[in-house]
């Protein structure tokens, strides 16, 4: 909540931008599979419910494929946002 770039993403009402909370999946994938898991790509995201900048938010990671990681995000029971990165291990 104390990210100075907060109170900007809409001041007053402030939320958690979107890609900012694809970058901390992103940092979840890599620290549950490996650091030489790199995303590639986001075929799929989908943006549900806002997140608060004070609320707790859990991240679930499925690898359903060599190159497919399922993303679901939740707070409060609530389904935050989900999706896929195409991830690629390298060297």
């Amino acid at each position: 909540p104390s990210h100075p770039a907060l109170p900007f993403h809409f001041p007053g009402n402030p939320i958690v931008p979107g890609v900012w909370l694809l970058s901390l999946i992103e940092e979840a994938v890599r620290e549950r599979f490996g650091s030489r898991v790199a995303v590639r790509g986001v075929p799929e995201a989908s943006f549900r419910a806002v997140l608060r900048p004070d609320e707790s938010f859990r991240i679930e990671l499925d690898r359903v494929a060599t190159d497919r990681v399922a993303f679901a995000v939740e707070s409060e029971g609530a389904r935050i946002a989900d999706g896929t990165f195409i991830v690629q291990e390298t060297l």
